[in-house]
């Protein structure tokens, strides 16, 4: 048996001897042919790139001429935009000077219109003051009259000396009443002077206030046209 297995192993041996010398046989061999592969590959390389060196020097003819032909193309285009910008200037100002135009317009229509609605206002107030006057005196003579039938019927009722006694004290009583009326009539003036003087300052208010919010619009407007808010010059977008 220990024999049997020396031999066994001694034959293992060489097969193991013979397979690695066939191996390295045809790495060898594999080694030469892909060196002859590599060479014609790297020849037919070069010739590549050769024509491609060529076709490179034509593309870039080719891209000067279209840079010129590019540049000329610009030059056109910021003449053209030149043009346009001008033109465009022009316009914005004309269509200031009508913007303007239009401002005065409309100012003198609504001053036009504010004085128009002042004086209807003020003949309102008129007919109302009218109204209110006529009403007072239909109640003052209603009143007076009736105070004149009570009179009388007192006067009928009562004895004539007492007559005499109520004619005196009736006409002290009239004189009072023409000193309050006269009192009454000085207040009346008085108020009158004192509204008229209030509407004329409410009057100059409501005209600084309202030219306050004029100039304050127009300074708006203004501001907003330079800020390129409305119609003006405009440029492209780059």
């Amino acid at each position: 048996e220990v024999e049997e297995g020396e031999e066994e192993e001694e034959e293992e041996g060489e097969e193991e001897e013979e397979e690695e010398e066939e191996e390295g046989e045809g790495e060898e061999e594999g080694g030469e042919e892909e060196g002859e592969e590599e060479g014609g590959e790297e020849e037919k390389e070069e010739e590549e790139d050769g024509e491609e060196g060529e076709e490179e020097e034509e593309e870039e003819e080719e891209g000067e001429e279209e840079e010129e032909e590019e540049e000329g193309g610009e030059e056109e285009e910021e003449e053209e935009g030149e043009e346009e910008e001008e033109e465009e200037e022009e316009e914005g100002e004309e269509e200031e000077e009508e913007e303007e135009e239009e401002e005065e317009e409309e100012e003198e229509e609504e001053e036009e219109e504010e004085e128009e609605e002042e004086e209807e206002e003020e003949k309102k107030k008129k007919k109302k003051k009218k109204k209110k006057r006529r009403r007072r005196r239909r109640r003052r003579r209603r009143r007076r009259r009736r105070r004149r039938r009570r009179r009388r019927r007192k006067e009928e009722e009562e004895e004539e000396e007492e007559e005499e006694e109520e004619e005196e004290e009736e006409e002290k009583k009239k004189k009072k009443k023409k000193k309050k009326k006269k009192k009454k009539k000085k207040k009346k003036k008085k108020k009158k002077k004192e509204k008229e003087k209030k509407k004329k300052k409410k009057r100059r208010k409501r005209r600084r206030r309202r030219r306050r919010r004029r100039r304050g619009r127009r300074k708006r407007r203004r501001r907003r046209r330079r800020r390129g808010g409305g119609g003006g010059r405009r440029r492209k977008k780059k």
